[in-house]
């Protein structure tokens, strides 16, 4: 192990030593103790992960001691605190109820192994289910055996199913400060009932993400290899992230202008990724993009766009074009200082048969009908038929009647998890893609 590596997994020790702490606390039924080293716990478990990846220091070995770490602190110590809680009642069920849940945790982790990408978890994480669990017994809300015993096994029940919930990978070094900070109010806090309580709300609303994935599966897919996306195919001028700077230059154009720019953020990676394969960025050749911003979306493209194909990015607001220029320097991308409407130029000029996908961010509810009309009117002219129209929108409403009079039949998917919720578009030119 690397210095570099032990870094993180010195905090996943205080994981271990967390748990071990709980595990003590409730031998001796001091409740409230066992719940703040729990939360202590998770908290401790999202910092090892977010320093792991922050420092490019991610090992077999660390992931072994993480899912030892959280096999103790998330799926023992509750299982064991749930037990003594109730040790008056019920010695068969709550043993068994005990062992169920712990089992489940086990089989959890030993699945999370053979997981491929990082978009999403199969099955609620031990680390949220151990959590609430645990705020659920020892917690103010004076559960019952069996109350308790029906959270332990409804938690049980989604460790194993299949739903999907969503890791934040993109967001954890984000969230850091946030979580270094949580250890202070867990640990000093005078009165452990507000902690439980909001941590009560947070871990129910993360279930419910995974629930809203399963009524809405078409945001849920499982994550896909992009084509052309092999070591030989990665251009040195397309960079990973944008970093704090888009961010800050997303917001400064927010406030600026509100009928060019929708959003408050650039659009999340996980959103920029269903929109390359949505377009089926990996099998075309020539793209068009309205309203890149900072890029978010162009890079997704370029990063599955074949070596010979062509990504044109039409762009009215001058900062981000600006931006585009400076931070990608990809010789598939040409940025135009030119509305949407202009495509139809650049389509002449550079597409003879027609753009294979048009992807657009713009905000349409925000510039009108006549002008909205007027560029669906120049995506279907620019199409060959068969090419592909994705549309990012915040109020699908609007655009998804005036897409289906110009395309006729469009695909809908919700996507919650960008800011704000996104909601995808697809439309395809009526013909033959021969």
């Amino acid at each position: 192990m690397t210095r570099r590596q032990a870094i993180p997994a010195l905090v996943t020790l205080v994981v271990i030593a967390c748990g071990f702490g709980a595990l003590e606390a409730a031998r001796v039924e001091s409740w409230d103790i066992a719940l703040r080293l729990i939360l202590l716990a998770a908290v401790a478990d999202g910092i090892d992960g977010a320093l792991a990846r922050r420092l490019r220091a991610t090992s077999a070995l660390g992931k072994q001691l993480d899912s030892l770490a959280d096999i103790v602190a998330f799926g023992v110590a509750p299982a064991f605190l749930f037990s003594t809680f109730y040790a008056d009642t019920h010695d068969a069920a709550r043993y068994g109820v005990a062992i169920a849940f712990a089992a489940a945790g086990a089989y959890r982790l030993a699945r999370f192994h053979g997981q491929a990408g990082n978009d999403y978890f199969f099955g609620l994480p031990i680390t949220a289910a151990g959590a609430l669990l645990t705020v659920v017994v020892a917690g103010p809300f004076t559960a019952g055996v069996l109350e308790g015993g029906a959270v332990a096994v409804a938690l049980a029940v989604l460790m194993v199913s299949r739903l999907r919930f969503p890791t934040f990978a993109d967001w954890r070094w984000t969230l850091f400060p946030g979580l270094v900070a949580a250890t202070i109010p867990i640990a000093l806090w005078p009165g452990v009932d507000t902690l439980a309580i909001i941590a009560a709300i947070i871990l129910s609303l993360y279930i419910v993400l995974g629930l809203v994935n399963r009524v809405f599966p078409a945001t849920t897919r499982r994550k896909r290899p992009l084509p052309h996306m092999s070591e030989h195919n990665v251009n040195p001028g397309i960079p990973r992230s944008n970093g704090r700077r888009s961010y800050w230059a997303f917001l400064k154009a927010f406030v600026r202008d509100r009928k060019t720019v929708g959003a408050v953020a650039p659009t999340s990676r996980g959103v920029a990724r269903r929109i390359a394969r949505l377009a089926e960025a990996g099998e075309v050749r020539n793209i068009a993009e309205f309203g890149p911003g900072t890029g978010a979306i162009t890079r997704e493209l370029l990063a599955a766009l074949p070596p010979d194909g062509r990504l044109f990015a039409f762009e009215v607001h001058q900062p981000f074009v600006r931006h585009l220029r400076e931070t990608i320097t990809d010789p598939r991308f040409t940025v135009l200082s030119e509305s949407a409407e202009a495509v139809t130029t650049i389509c002449e000029s550079e597409a003879e048969d027609g753009f294979d996908a048009i992807v657009s961010s713009i905000p349409f509810s925000l510039i009108g009908p006549e002008q909205t009309a007027e560029i669906l009117r120049a995506v279907s002219r620019t199409l060959r038929p068969g090419g592909i129209f994705v549309a990012l929108q915040y109020h699908p409403r609007y655009l998804k009647p005036l897409m289906t009079a110009e395309f006729g039949q469009v695909e809908r998917q919700l996507y919650p998890w960008n800011i704000p919720p996104a909601t995808l578009l697809r439309a395809v030119r009526p013909g033959s893609a021969e």
